[in-house]
């Protein structure tokens, strides 16, 4: 990499470089590569540079900047008052491996972009900002395509809107499989995202629904964007975490009593041979060997592959392949316990996202279909699906066509819809309500999470003690016995 030096003839105190510190930069710069002073200006390193210097109160300082020019490290470094040791070029920073972003990753670029957006009116720079700072290769590649549609003429929204896992793809030859094989690629950007922004761009300044103040558009819909993701993603973390104790129960026992059938009781039989004269085993020990032995059988061998292997079949088929995936999703939300629990997840999450389209001064019609697109859930997509159509064959009340869906959108929906219809102001109404069933989600999570902690491991105890006494139960018959022979 090449890197010129600026040297000016007017020497600027703020700005000139002190022949030691010029020293330690073309040391750097010869280090780092080619220091032929006539060539094009280059960026000095694109990743920025490390720097070692002392602080005015004499404290060390061994940092980097990710500045690309060596002056401006240089003079950004003075006029902190450090005294500069040592620079050197960055070296490459490794990214991530490309994924498409969570909920969190979301809200953080949101936020970004809002903000930079709203100060520095550029978009394309802003972009470019968000590009660098990234660590998700697939998220830097995105916003770096959309940087380069927007340079070209287009829309951010359009512009985001388009990037996808097969498009967005940095390895040339990775994407070129992907457009092979025909994959459907999944949008790297939800399209709530993209919409909020489309509204941004047409609307310039819309109100705050919190302070009631005018504000960039940009800004108040990606901070609402940015929250109601961040809401969202610990409201489902709070329904993940209350399944995942249950389930690793429930896999521990099965690993502990797998082992002892297969290998603790097998070598148990031959101590009861030995020890009890082929003396009738109690009941609960013949049962035990009764199912070690069937275990430890060609047909049991086999029968508990097939467990482990249809288990990880289905596992995967749920979560790999788009009937699988559906399949879940319907099912989940009838499943005992947790259903009620997704349920309301599922309609806090639509109502925060079509509040949100809908703030922004956006036709509900179009809202409703922006909703339903950005939805995970098949039949909460599909309901949303219905309900815009039928708003387009024929313009009817809201509750009305929600009134159906009962059993999906929970009953304190309509009161908001019905509030809504006379009063206005659906944003802020289902924002109430998506924080009443988060609220109310928490709490079942939370008392769920109690039952499961407290009391699930009471079966399994009871299950593995079993196992132990029926292991046991013969060394007590020889203990009795060899008792009442002395």
């Amino acid at each position: 990499m090449q890197i010129r030096l600026k040297q000016s003839a007017d020497k600027d105190p703020a700005t000139e470089l002190s022949s030691e510190t010029e020293r330690m930069l073309r040391r750097a710069v010869s280090a780092h590569g080619n220091t032929d002073q006539t060539s094009e200006p280059r960026p000095a390193s694109a990743n920025g540079f490390n720097f070692r210097a002392e602080t005015s109160t004499g404290h060390s300082a061994d940092y980097y900047m990710p500045i690309e020019d060596a002056g401006a490290v240089h003079t950004a470094l003075e006029r902190a008052g450090m005294q500069i040791k040592q620079i050197s070029p960055r070296r490459s920073v490794r990214r991530k491996r490309g994924r498409v972003p969570k909920r969190t990753e979301l809200a953080q670029i949101a936020h970004q972009l809002g903000d930079q957006w709203a100060a520095t009116g550029s978009p394309i720079q802003v972009l470019e900002a968000l590009a660098k700072a990234t660590p998700n290769r697939l998220v830097a590649s995105a916003l770096e395509n959309a940087a380069s549609d927007v340079r070209n003429g287009g829309t951010v929204s359009d512009a985001l809107a388009a990037q996808d896992t097969t498009t967005a793809e940095p390895d040339a030859a990775k994407r070129a499989r992907l457009i092979a094989s025909g994959k459907l690629a999944q949008p790297i950007f939800p399209l709530e995202f993209s919409h909020a922004i489309r509204i941004a761009e047409a609307t310039g300044a819309i109100t705050d629904p919190v302070t009631g103040e005018k504000r960039v558009a940009i800004s108040v819909l990606m901070e609402r964007f940015a929250i109601d993701q961040i809401r969202i993603d610990k409201f489902w973390a709070a329904i993940k975490g209350a399944a995942i104790y249950p389930i690793v129960l429930c896999v521990a026992l099965i690993v502990t009593v797998a082992v002892m059938l297969y290998v603790v009781v097998p070598g148990m039989q031959e101590l009861y041979t030995t020890l009890l004269n082929d003396a009738p085993l109690p009941l609960p020990t013949r049962i035990l060997v009764f199912a070690s032995n069937f275990m430890i059988s060609p047909l049991g061998i086999t029968s508990f592959c097939s467990l482990i292997l249809g288990t990880a079949g289905f596992v995967w088929w749920s979560t790999r392949t788009p009937k699988g995936q559906d399949f879940v999703a319907r099912r989940s939300l009838w499943i005992p316990l947790f259903g009620e629990m997704m349920r309301e997840a599922h309609t806090a999450t639509f109502a925060r996202t079509l509040g949100m389209l809908a703030s922004g001064g956006g036709n509900i019609k179009g809202s409703l279909k922006e909703t339903a697109r950005s939805m995970s859930n098949p039949v909460y997509r599909e309901m949303l699906e219905d309900i815009a159509f039928e708003m387009n064959r024929d313009a009817r009340e809201l509750h009305i066509l929600f009134r159906p869906y009962t059993p999906l959108v929970t009953e304190s929906l309509h009161p908001a819809l019905v509030s809504y219809e006379t009063s206005g102001m659906l944003d802020v109404k289902l924002a109430r309500l998506a924080a009443q069933l988060e609220m109310i989600g928490e709490r079942r999570v939370e008392a769920i999470t109690h039952v499961v902690k407290n009391y699930t491991i009471i079966p399994l105890a009871i299950l593995a003690g079993a196992v132990i006494v029926a292991l046991y139960l013969p060394m007590l018959d020889v203990i009795g016995r060899l008792a009442n022979h002395h």
